[in-house]
């Protein structure tokens, strides 16, 4: 049997304060917001860039165009997303 005593009526319950939200914040301090820019992911498994999907891509994905660019912070280098590829600055070069 456990020694401690039930909570009364009376008692308020309240959580504890616990850890701050910093994932949304630049370097995890609170207030300062990501430096969002548009760069082109870098990665040695696909080529680097973007064009008109292949036959098997279109077939596997349903997607007609391939781009290799990201949401990046340019302060602290977090990847935050990929760009959409109707997005894509590259796309109005080559259509």
């Amino acid at each position: 049997m456990s020694n401690r005593k039930k909570p009364l009526a009376s008692d308020e319950w309240r959580k504890s304060p616990g850890k701050k939200d910093t994932y949304r914040w630049c370097r995890g301090k609170v207030g300062v917001e990501h430096q969002i820019e548009v760069v082109r992911e870098k990665s040695g498994y696909h080529p680097t860039n973007c064009g008109p999907a292949p036959e098997w891509a279109i077939r596997l994905w349903g997607r007609r165009w391939r781009c290799w660019h990201q949401y990046r912070c340019s302060a602290c280098g977090k990847i935050m997303g990929d760009l959409d590829p109707a997005r894509c600055p590259d796309r109005g070069l080559l259509i």
